[in-house]
């Protein structure tokens, strides 16, 4: 089975949240977070998420409580007023922590040095991912979640400034990050099962941030 990713132009947003700008929620097109089903995200499809606890949350790195702290207060726009379920954390030597919690039907995904998050229904995530881009000059930071099974996706850039050699962005704890080129790029993987993941990011239609 193929799940396909059609996410739209990447937006740029800023939202009025104290300590938290440029949220970019990439959705699978014609999606609609609201209107889906909500249900608890189960560990088996995301394994970096734990049962929320006091334990947990002290283990998360600088930055990660206050964001929770936030989705507590029902503070993000669209999830309601239902608590926190689940914690987790995924760390990137070279992108630094990515916080992951589950509220309600919803998995959110924060990364603390490039404060960018993303959220998007269960349902949507387990069968599609889930991408953030926090836009830069030369290259666009690209963070994003896969379900359990996949551990690594393959770059496919189309455009003038591609080398075309081959790379690969790895999958750790269900979360990824790499920095890509701001041109059509296509990040492909499968799971254990053999279902295979393609996700369409249009960078080069994204607006760049150069100093």
């Amino acid at each position: 089975m193929t799940h396909a990713i059609p996410i739209k132009a990447v937006a740029v947003g800023v939202i009025g949240l104290a300590g938290l700008v440029g949220v970019i929620v990439a959705l699978a097109a014609g999606s609609d977070p609201s209107n889906a089903a909500r249900t608890d995200a189960p560990s088996g499809t995301f394994s970096v998420l734990k049962p929320d606890s006091a334990e947990a949350r002290s283990s998360l790195p600088d930055g990660g409580a206050s964001w929770l702290a936030r989705l507590d207060a029902g503070t993000l726009p669209g999830l309601g007023d239902d608590e926190v379920s689940g914690v987790g954390v995924a760390h990137n030597s070279a992108f630094g922590d990515v916080v992951v919690a589950s509220i309600g039907g919803y998995v959110c995904a924060y990364s603390i040095d490039a404060e960018i998050s993303t959220c998007g229904t269960i349902e949507l995530l387990a069968a599609n991912g889930l991408v953030a881009v926090k836009p830069g000059c030369e290259e666009h930071l690209v963070v994003g979640l896969m379900p359990n099974g996949v551990d690594r996706l393959a770059v496919n850039e189309t455009g003038d400034d591609v080398s075309g050699e081959a790379r690969n962005v790895a999958v750790t704890s269900n979360v990824y990050a790499a920095r890509l080129k701001p041109v059509q790029t296509t990040l492909v993987g499968s799971d254990d099962s053999g279902d295979s993941y393609s996700v369409d990011l249009p960078l080069g239609e994204t607006p760049r941030n150069c100093p």
